[in-house]
């Protein structure tokens, strides 16, 4: 992982704020599967046109990054860490999605004549 240190190593470094740690971690190894993972889903065009990949994995990456802190996390292998990634990405892009097709819902309501009140 990070300079050659093991997996263990990297996420123990991470937990502690390495900066380094973090960066590699996220550029060679996590980064490119999870914008994979979030592009591939983005299969609706009009979701493609309001979500960007790198603003989720963006996203999912500080919220995992907060709790691997927290020590929220027991990780002992590179696939557990892509693969919890990658369900963190699947649901903050559905809770995105969702989001955005409440607030077109309400905009179409508005523009019916219906007052907004929520």
């Amino acid at each position: 992982m990070a300079d050659g240190l093991s997996f263990g190593e990297s996420i123990r470094r991470v937990r502690t704020g390495d900066a380094n740690a973090t960066n590699q971690l996220v550029k060679k190894h996590c980064e490119p599967a999870i914008r994979l993972a979030v592009r591939a889903r983005l299969t609706d065009l009009g979701m493609r046109w309001l979500l960007d990949s790198m603003d989720i994995c963006q996203s999912v990456f500080a919220g995992f990054f907060l709790r691997a802190a927290a020590e929220q996390y027991d990780l002992g292998q590179p696939g557990q860490l892509l693969k919890l990634l990658e369900t963190m990405a699947r649901n903050k892009l559905i809770k995105q999605a969702e989001k955005h097709r409440a607030d077109l819902r309400n905009i179409r309501r508005n523009q019916k004549g219906v007052i907004d009140t929520g």
